[in-house]
């Protein structure tokens, strides 16, 4: 999901580790963490997935296989 601001409420949990809500954001599908597009190699112009999952849930998945 694309977000152009975060409320409070949500969390960043961006592999910048900064938590200032600026620019694009997409949010994790699975636990609704929020990440700079930017950090994900994203520019404005890119498609993304309508499912989108964090790399921290990617790899929970994968554990529990």
């Amino acid at each position: 999901t694309w977000g152009a601001f975060v409320p409070a409420m949500y969390k960043m949990a961006c592999i910048c580790r900064h938590q200032e809500a600026e620019g694009r954001l997409l949010q994790c599908s699975q636990c609704s963490c929020w990440l700079h597009c930017l950090c994900l190699g994203l520019l404005e112009h890119d498609e993304v997935p309508e499912v989108y999952k964090c790399g921290r849930c990617k790899i929970a998945r994968a554990a529990e296989r």
